[in-house]
């Protein structure tokens, strides 16, 4: 099966790791709320990089992941990272050795992930974005949604952790 996964909150704390940022360097804004648009581009483009190299990993995500690998799954890390920061791509991939999280195939900017998950012919994606994973599903692609800190009640496969995503993938991917 090809998995696609997410870096973003998936893979990756950003959400937490971005909060303590604001905390840090912009005080003067409750870091729990979103800042002004100015503000977040000129964040972003000072902390981008900082962030794809730094934010911690989500618990059991290289040994999900390891086990997926290992089950002969193809593994796709697909991020629409790169819309700020021109080293995206070499950031995230670094990260991911690093880490020793293996993947196939590391693909950022994306776009709309409906298109890239398409074009790559992934059978199953996992994320952290509901209106990512509403859209997936619309077009008839299976998804896993990593359960985030503001999720709104919805009716998609909802996973807490890796450990979660694991067994959701045997119980409903043959996985």
């Amino acid at each position: 099966m090809r998995i696609g996964i997410d870096i973003d909150d998936t893979i990756t704390n950003s959400h937490d790791y971005v909060i303590y940022l604001k905390k840090k360097y912009l005080p003067q804004y409750d870091s729990t709320k979103l800042l002004p648009d100015d503000v977040f581009r000129e964040f972003i483009n000072k902390y981008d990089s900082l962030i794809h190299k730094n934010a911690p990993l989500k618990e059991g995500v290289v040994e999900a992941i390891t086990y997926l690998k290992k089950a002969g799954h193809t593994i796709y890390v697909m991020s629409a990272r790169g819309n700020y920061s021109k080293t995206s791509y070499e950031d995230s991939r670094d990260y991911l050795l690093r880490h020793n999280i293996p993947y196939d195939k590391l693909i950022c900017n994306v776009g709309t992930k409906v298109e890239a998950v398409k074009r790559e012919k992934i059978d199953l994606f996992i994320d952290d974005n509901a209106q990512v994973c509403n859209n997936l599903r619309d077009n008839n692609i299976n998804v896993i949604k990593m359960k985030r800190h503001d999720d709104k009640e919805n009716d998609l496969l909802t996973c807490a952790n890796w450990e979660e995503i694991i067994k959701c993938i045997k119980e409903n991917f043959n996985g």
